[in-house]
């Protein structure tokens, strides 16, 4: 798995800080409804668009494939975190990116079957 090889590089950058700020929000109890308790795909979608409208962010359609398609394409992250970077001609003049030549092949079928 590609993401793996990073973790051991993040953890060391993490403990190599003096200080690591956080921030917590308490959201009140959710207590799902009958039709949740039946659907647990239906109570992940409205758990996160509750913390989606908490955090004031808009709820993306994405998952682990997008992530693997922007490894694959050779999308990263600089060393400060403040940009990203990718080999030439990835990205487009708005910056920008096809991510379907990167996906699984299964990806597509995938999603038309929800």
């Amino acid at each position: 798995q590609p993401a793996a090889c990073c973790l051991p590089l993040l953890q060391l950058r993490l403990m190599c800080q003096l200080s690591n700020a956080v921030t917590v929000e308490m959201l009140p109890p959710y207590i799902p409804s009958a039709e949740e308790k039946a659907d647990p795909v239906l109570y992940a979608a409205n758990i996160g668009k509750l913390i989606a409208d908490a955090l004031g962010v808009p709820l993306v359609d994405q998952d682990r494939s997008h992530f693997l398609a922007l490894v694959n394409a050779g999308v990263g992250v600089s060393w400060d975190g403040t940009r990203l970077t990718a080999p030439p001609g990835v990205l487009d003049e708005r910056g920008c990116m096809d991510l379907q030549p990167y996906l699984p092949a299964n990806f597509a079928k995938a999603k038309k079957q929800q």
